[in-house]
């Protein structure tokens, strides 16, 4: 027998299970306990909420400019107490661009990769809550800026601490739900981006009564006291609690140990000196590693790209459908409508598209790219109605209502497939470059429009529609054939999940295995943890 195929048995029984197959069996019982733990449920998404706040805090503080930014007075009165453009000297549409794009995404792009391994090896209770805390002191800052440099450091700054939230909220949800639910726990999280537009979009109201600067420190002061909620309330559970915690590799080096002895009997009594011991990668070859798996899992490779053009199309509008619909005069109400259409809207797609994944996925293997491909396509029909007809203010607003109720929850399971399909080591990295690509390509859109619309002085809003339609419509268009292409790889991993499942299954039937942290204890490998916390 070779060594790739050897077996080992296990109490000296014939059916003979192998590391990676006590893992699958283990990682199964750990999702039927949660199932059976109504406690364990309950602190899972009160975690979950909280994670939640910590996203609408980010997404808030990110996109408020675009509102502080675009705001204006009726009868073109210049104001600089309400009026961000004339209170910051030299405000130009070009400055703008920059520094909702270029400036923000300098820091946060280059950040996020790091961020990603650190979620990895770090408390990322810890990571969240202290950056949580700092971005939110950032908008402070800005409050009291009285030129143009002074608010790009802040907004650097606040690029640089956002990159400390995506890869260690993705990484608790991972662990803290099994994947059977886990699309809709990302879909919750994905709503803090609907909200916290939505509050940017709505914060009109805020500054019509107490001016941009104070509107800026009242959002800074509800970030910082989210930051303190999440270290009261988020714990570090065990990671990769629901999945297989080995690698290929890993797997080969054990079974050269095993045919290097006759048999090894797997018992509670094993003594650790006759465990091989696994030695930990440093950080750099970790985020090197993960950075690899990225680029040759093509599941991942396909939809981070088909993600990414989503991304330029998403900016686009977050950041100049405000100025869009600003020629319509008619502000105060577009603020309102706006922000009922992105948390309605968004939440409802992200609710939907998460709950068809959960629920088909068994039945149909292929329905999260599917979805993804299905939103992709609404986008393209919707933002070319919403910008490319200017005849009603009230009909540019459904468009853009339906745009989010029936385009934007391709987020959701395209996380999710990223996270079932990355090695367990890597899920902080993965969103690390997740992160990374996206926020390069949906800088790329918003500063493509704002020079496009300052250097050719484009004033109409008929032309400034057709120049945000191209950047909308064409990249949900590519993204489509992406996602599309990435369905045929996730279905080759979802068939093979299922045939691994089921050998284990016979297998472990052999065994009286009852819980999970039983049959950890028959296997003599066991994954080193940098956070040993639990539930």
């Amino acid at each position: 027998m070779s060594r790739s195929n050897q077996k080992r048995t296990v109490s000296g029984t014939s059916l003979a299970l192998t590391v990676k197959e006590l893992e699958i069996v283990r990682a199964e019982m750990a999702k039927e306990e949660f199932k059976l733990s109504s406690k364990e449920r309950c602190f899972s998404w009160t975690v979950l909420m909280v994670l939640l706040l910590a996203q609408i805090s980010n997404q808030w503080q990110r996109f408020m400019i675009s509102t502080a930014y675009n705001f204006k007075l009726p009868d073109n009165e210049k104001d600089p107490y309400y009026m961000m453009s004339v209170a910051i000297p030299n405000f130009s549409e070009s400055r703008y661009g920059l520094l909702s794009g270029v400036l923000f995404t300098s820091l946060f792009s280059v950040t996020v990769l790091f961020s990603g391994v650190l979620s990895d090896n770090c408390s990322r209770r810890l990571l969240l809550a202290c950056a949580a805390v700092l971005w939110s002191l950032t908008s402070i800052t800005t409050s009291i800026s009285q030129i143009y440099s002074e608010v790009a450091a802040s907004r650097m700054m606040l690029g640089f601490f956002e990159a400390f939230c995506g890869p260690p909220a993705y990484s608790l949800i991972v662990d803290y739900f099994p994947p059977e639910t886990r699309t809709t726990a990302n879909a919750v999280y994905a709503f803090g981006i609907y909200v916290g537009s939505a509050l940017s979009s709505i914060i009109i109201v805020m500054i019509e009564n107490v001016g941009w600067r104070w509107a800026y420190a009242i959002t800074g002061s509800v970030g910082v006291f989210i930051g303190l909620l999440v270290i009261v309330v988020v714990r570090d559970p065990i990671r990769g609690r629901f999945e297989p915690r080995v690698d290929v590799a890993k797997i080969e080096e054990q079974d050269a140990f095993a045919d290097e002895t006759e048999e090894f009997a797997f018992s509670p009594t094993t003594r650790d000196s006759e465990k091989p011991v696994e030695k930990k990668d440093n950080l750099c070859k970790r985020y090197l590693g993960g950075f690899k798996a990225m680029i040759t899992n093509k599941t991942c490779f396909y939809v981070v790209l088909g993600a990414c053009f989503r991304y330029w199309q998403g900016y686009s509008i977050a950041y100049f459908a405000f100025g869009f619909f600003s020629d319509y005069n008619m502000n105060t109400l577009y603020g309102t409508l706006n922000g009922l259409a992105v948390l309605i809207g968004g939440f409802s797609s992200q609710l939907i598209a998460g709950q068809l994944s959960d629920r088909l996925e068994a039945r149909y293997p292929t329905i999260k790219p599917m979805i993804c491909v299905i939103m992709s396509l609404n986008g393209v029909l919707f933002c070319s109605l919403l910008f490319l007809f200017t005849f009603s203010f009230y009909f540019s607003i459904a468009c853009l209502f339906l745009q989010y109720l029936l385009s934007e929850g391709w987020m959701s399971p395209a996380v999710a497939m990223i996270q079932a399909t990355i090695d367990v080591r890597f899920k902080g990295v993965a969103m690390g470059v997740f992160l990374f690509a996206t926020a390069i390509f949906g800088t790329i859109g918003s500063l493509v429009i704002g020079v496009i619309i300052d250097d050719f002085h484009i004033k109409s809003q008929t032309y400034k529609g057709e120049i945000i339609a191209i950047n909308t419509a064409l990249p949900c268009l590519i993204s489509a054939l992406l996602f599309y292409i990435a369905k045929s790889h996730y279905a080759d991993f979802r068939r093979q999940v299922e045939i691994e499942k089921e050998e284990a299954s016979v297998k472990a039937s052999q065994y009286n295995f009852e819980d999970s942290q039983s049959v950890q204890q028959y296997g003599y490998f066991k994954r080193s943890d940098s956070d040993n916390s639990t539930y």
